[in-house]
């Protein structure tokens, strides 16, 4: 038998009797007492926010609200099922966790494209549900057999574009109970095919995440990531490159005659990013899900970059991610410049040879 849900007034569910934690990333509030179950979806990691549809900021710019777009490329040349240079995906994940307490109820993930906008309003309309490979990967309840609440959906926009053409796209996820329904919406994406000038000034993230990990604005909650990798993509303004040796690692044998053969020496390479002035949401993510990721890439595509080698290349963070925030005019915006080196550090000179 399911367990017996009582809906206080507030937007927490408490499960009578469960005895345990109601969920892998949702903690009480105080820290500590009874567990509790969140009616909302709960996004699990991602460098995208989703915003909860009903919810209202009265400090929130109409302006920026409305306009705030992300860049998103999709490849129709060749038939593709993951983030490559010129084809972008994003990870849209969340636990139900109502669905721990009633698991015969379902969710919806609606891809949604905007046919008119007024000022600083647009109308959007549902193009489809994503079930199935159609528009990229689905996540089932069930899919991760250690987080059976999680659902959501991998958008490859390589396919969507084939499908829908290009246009302004957002991603909905929806749950009911109670009669009540619960969703959270993506921002909006510019979804266009593939072109150098396009992506000229932009710079794109590519993470793999598993294990655990703390959450990027709720204190005390852990996201598990266990038993299944998660990947994700996001293209943002900015700028990667200016490579430089940061230092020689060197190993020598020094002979009593003071005659000193190197034995070993590997360059360190090291890269500096550059972003533009983005929203707070974007660099707390970056700075966790990113700089935390268990593998992270990096594409560059500005033209005025004098490295245009830098496709996919592997990288570790090299330094702090220190924000500096543009708090004027309300437009709650800021930049970073962060220190990264190759992941692969494979710049090498070595006397030891392969033993064919």
């Amino acid at each position: 038998m399911p367990t017996t849900i009582i809906l206080p007034t507030n937007p927490v569910v408490q499960v009578a009797g469960s005895g345990g934690t109601a969920s892998n990333n949702q903690s009480t509030a105080t820290g500590g007492g009874v567990p509790r179950i969140n009616r909302n979806p709960v996004q699990v990691c991602g460098f995208v926010p989703l915003e909860d549809c009903n919810d209202s900021e009265c400090r929130e710019i109409v302006e920026r609200q409305c306009c705030w777009t992300l860049n998103v490329f999709g490849d129709t040349s060749v038939e593709t099922t993951t983030s490559t240079y010129e084809n972008d995906i994003t990870n849209f994940t969340v636990d139900i966790q109502l669905y721990l307490a009633n698991p015969f109820m379902s969710a919806v993930v609606r891809l949604q494209k905007c046919t008119s906008t007024f000022p600083n309003q647009r109308i959007w309309t549902n193009v489809a549900s994503m079930t199935g490979s159609t528009y990229g990967t689905n996540i089932a309840f069930g899919s991760y057999p250690q987080c059976p609440s999680y659902r959501g959906y991998i958008v490859n926009w390589g396919k969507v574009l084939n499908i829908h053409g290009a246009g302004l796209y957002r991603v909905q996820i929806s749950c009911s109970f109670a009669g009540t329904e619960y969703c959270r919406n993506s921002p909006a994406f510019n979804l266009r095919e593939f072109d150098c000038r396009f992506a000229d000034q932009t710079v794109k993230f590519d993470a793999k995440l598993t294990g655990q990990i703390g959450s990027h604005n709720v204190q005390g909650a852990i996201t598990s990531l266990c038993g299944f990798d998660f990947v994700d993509s996001i293209r943002l303004p900015g700028y990667f490159g200016r490579e430089l040796i940061g230092e020689y690692l060197q190993v020598y044998n020094e002979f009593q005659n003071g005659v000193q053969q190197q034995v070993r020496n590997e360059a360190i390479q090291t890269f500096q990013f550059f972003s533009k002035l983005w929203p707070k949401e974007y660099h707390d993510r970056l700075k966790t899900y990113g700089m935390m990721a268990d593998v992270l890439r990096v594409s560059d595509y500005n033209y005025a970059n004098s490295d245009w080698n830098i496709s996919q290349l592997k990288i570790k963070p090299n330094g702090n991610y220190a924000p500096e925030y543009y708090d004027k005019n309300r437009v709650r915006m800021s930049k970073v410049t962060v220190d990264f080196k190759a992941g692969v550090q494979n710049i090498i000179k070595s006397l030891c040879c392969k033993i064919k």
